[in-house]
């Protein structure tokens, strides 16, 4: 039995997006808003990566892109595409979602 995807995890992460050949997802639900004391308040929306379904925790950086796309309600996102990079932020990595041009 080929385990590649339980270890993967349920969630977006630097080295899926690594790995990913499309470097594309699409969005599928509106999100959870859940707040970490570690992290602070997170949107939480499930999407499409490469066939995978996956939970994707946005970052601020994400949230202005998708808000100057496709505005400020999340339920307006489900369908869009976006596209993923890697880009530093304070020293660390991180995954910056965009609009996904046609």
């Amino acid at each position: 039995m080929e385990i590649k995807t339980l270890l993967e995890g349920e969630y977006v992460n630097i080295e899926l997006v690594r790995n990913s050949p499309t470097k594309k997802l699409v969005i599928l639900s509106e999100g959870e808003i859940t707040t970490d004391p570690k992290y602070g308040t997170k949107l939480t929306v499930d999407v499409e990566i490469d066939g995978k379904q996956k939970k994707w925790s946005l970052n601020k950086p994400t949230m202005d892109c998708f808000n100057l796309a496709w505005g400020s309600d999340s339920l307006e996102w489900i369908g869009k595409k976006a596209s993923l990079s890697l880009t530093k932020f304070n020293g660390n990595e991180m995954i910056l979602g965009q609009e996904a041009k046609k």
